[in-house]
């Protein structure tokens, strides 16, 4: 019916496993977007800052810290 070489088999697999290690990279980031949102919309609810998300990072602003610690920028990886 169907023959497939070796080298057939080993380029399906290579195919295979790249697709799911960015559908996997591509769901953790998506998770650990969410997980920071929630976490910011804590902040926000508990009166202690608020956090603002930008592609080259976030944006930190507390109302309870006075000097340095009242805004703060902490930059993503993508940013680098």
């Amino acid at each position: 019916m169907f023959r497939f070489s070796i080298r057939e088999m080993l380029w399906l697999m290579l195919v295979v496993g790249v697709g799911l290690g960015w559908w996997t990279e591509s769901a953790r980031a998506r998770q650990w977007r969410q997980r920071a949102e929630i976490a910011a919309g804590q902040l926000e609810v508990e009166k202690l800052g608020k956090m603002a998300f930008e592609d080259s990072g976030v944006a930190f602003e507390s109302s309870y810290y006075d000097g340095t610690y009242k805004q703060a920028f902490f930059p993503t990886d993508a940013a680098r």
